[in-house]
C-alpha cells in the first residue's frame, strides 16, 4: 500500500527531472497539491525520497529492491 502507481510515477518523475518543490512536482504530474504533499510525506518517512539542503525533493535511487515478508 506504500507504493501505489501514482507514488511510483512521482518517484520516477523526481528521478528524471531532478530536485523539485512539491508545487512544481504537482504541476508536472497534473495532480492536486494536497495529494502530492501527502504522497511525498509518506515517501520521505520511509526514506524513498529525500530533501536537498534547499528543501527540494529528490529521488536519489536508480533501483529500489523490496523485501516482503509473506509469512508472519
Amino acid at each position: 500500500s506504500l507504493l501505489p502507481p501514482k507514488r511510483l510515477e512521482l518517484m520516477k518523475t523526481l528521478r528524471q527531472k531532478g530536485p523539485l518543490s512539491v508545487r512544481a512536482l504537482s504541476k508536472l504530474l497534473k495532480r492536486d497539491y494536497k495529494n502530492v504533499h501527502t504522497d511525498t510525506t509518506a515517501l520521505e518517512a520511509v526514506d524513498l525520497i529525500q530533501r536537498t539542503a534547499e528543501g527540494l525533493l529528490t529521488a536519489p535511487w536508480d533501483v529500489i529492491d523490496a523485501h516482503v515478508r509473506l509469512v508472519a
